[in-house]
């Protein structure tokens, strides 16, 4: 197909992707993921942020995919793609007590990067009568890197300092803090643990 034509007929800037390309390739990573990990059953969760193309977005809500999410809204386009609500998960700080109050009425699954999160959370699910399932991100213990990070407008510091305070996540003391709070709640379910290191 030409790409002048599909200007002339769409405009600019316009996206093209190959939908069975796209299929394959989802397959592809399910299969091999899976393949990896035989302890059950593996879900594919591609970033919203990577794609908000919602034609795109569908052809992998069919592919039995889930979405890794952060904003309203990218909330937005996984529920309207046609998302399964508990195949989507929500990352990422700030998340303000709003957006968390309505993936808690979505049923999607939170990750929690900050303390005060887990109070809208347990308020929200307490209100509606619903179990929400969360995850606890664990901010990277990096100690032992020694180089230094230019990630800070006051120049070079190095990576340890640098990663506690621009990475996303929990210290370890907080993530046991919380956790053990968590599995005192009713309406609050710890699935799992999430780390970043990158």
């Amino acid at each position: 197909c030409d790409t002048v034509d599909l200007v002339n007929e769409f405009g600019s800037p316009v996206f093209v992707l190959s939908e069975d390309q796209l299929r394959r390739n989802v397959r592809r990573f399910q299969d091999a993921f899976q393949a990896g990990w035989p302890d059950g059953p593996l879900k594919v969760l591609p970033a919203a942020k990577a794609n908000w193309i919602s034609a795109a977005q569908r052809n992998l809500a069919v592919e039995g995919c889930g979405c890794d999410i952060y904003s309203p809204g990218e909330l937005s386009v996984a529920l309207d793609a046609g998302f399964d609500p508990q195949l989507i998960s929500v990352n990422g700080v700030p998340k303000d007590e709003q957006h968390i109050n309505r993936c808690v009425r979505q049923g999607v699954r939170i990750t929690i990067d900050s303390l005060e999160e887990l109070d809208y959370i347990e308020k929200a699910a307490s209100e509606l009568g619903r179990t929400t399932q969360v995850r606890l991100r664990l901010k990277p213990p990096v100690s032992d890197f020694i180089d230094h990070s230019d990630f800070s407008a006051e120049g070079l510091v190095p990576t340890d300092i640098a990663a506690m305070v621009y990475k996303g996540g929990l210290v370890f003391e907080d993530v046991v803090a919380l956790g053990s709070r968590i599995l005192d709640m009713e309406n609050v379910e710890l699935v799992g643990f999430h780390e970043h290191h990158g």
